[in-house]
């Protein structure tokens, strides 16, 4: 039998990386190998996409007992005539609607953040990746900050959701966003719960305006958005809250950092990738 060593010699001479795809072979020897812990409650049909996901320098990790599994998600074809526009990019928390290449051709998928599972990494060494089935770099790069901002994204307490949804304030938010979907870059929050001030929540927010859409009359535009912003936060009981426009080029990570802004996400649209200005703050 071949050493985990050399198994590992053989994986990265394969090319394994991040968002490499796993060919059927490999999922049936990772299906044999679970000897009945395979995730049963995620089906896995022929047609679906297992991505590793796991990050590059575990995948080709050296040293066999160092990092003994990858992580892989699970991707489908979808069926649908056009993605959803709320799930691209990473825009939904839970769900991610990507593209990757079938024999060449454009092949709509669609991911759920709950179906990940790890496999044997030495299982990556008895052949190499799909060569089927690809991801472009930007789909394996807005696959991996979906992930990651999942554990980003700032948590709300109870009682602020049920004042937001009492307000039929998230409609309104929904609305300010979709409207401006081509201005902002993304959307930012620094949350507080103040036990002995009031109001109990405070909440600043920072407007990320793409470089490409900021306008001659800045001043203008950056009142513009900061009152509608406000506005529809309005009847939110308990909430203080203050939203300031900012040029992408003027939001820095030192600041996003230092202000702890978190990037805006109660399944909100708040990130979007935008090719003319660079990646968004803290990417």
């Amino acid at each position: 039998m071949i050493d985990a060593q050399a198994r590992i010699d053989q994986l990265r001479a394969h090319g394994w990386r991040q968002g490499s795809i796993l060919p059927t072979s490999v999922v049936e020897a990772a299906r044999v190998q679970a000897d009945g812990r395979w995730p049963s409650h995620i089906p896995i049909g022929d047609n679906d996409w297992l991505i590793v996901v796991s990050h590059p320098c575990d995948v080709r990790n050296r040293k066999p007992d160092t990092e003994p599994t990858v992580e892989v998600l699970v991707a489908r074809p979808y069926v649908g005539k056009k993605s959803d526009s709320r799930a691209t990019f990473g825009k939904n928390s839970r769900t991610l609607h990507l593209e990757g290449q079938l024999s060449g051709t454009v092949l709509k998928l669609v991911a759920s953040a709950f179906e990940r599972f790890t496999v044997d990494r030495l299982l990556l060494s008895l052949e190499q990746p799909d060569p089927q089935r690809q991801l472009s770099v930007r789909s394996i790069e807005v696959l991996i900050g979906w992930i990651t901002k999942r554990y980003q994204r700032q948590a709300f307490p109870d009682d602020f959701d049920q004042a937001v949804n009492t307000a039929k304030a998230k409609d309104k938010v929904n609305d300010f966003l979709a409207a401006n979907t081509k201005t902002l870059l993304g959307v930012f929050i620094a949350f507080a719960t103040r036990t002995d001030q009031t109001p109990r929540f405070h909440a600043e927010f920072r407007l990320v305006v793409k470089t490409a859409a900021v306008q001659v009359d800045w001043a203008a535009q950056q009142s513009a958005l900061e009152t509608a912003f406000e506005d529809c936060w309005k009847g939110v009981d308990g909430v203080e809250l203050d939203a300031v426009a900012v040029q992408a080029n003027r939001f820095s990570i030192g600041e996003m950092t230092d202000g702890n802004f978190k990037k805006f996400d109660r399944d909100w649209i708040s990130y979007e990738f935008d090719p003319d200005s660079g990646s968004a703050p803290g990417t």
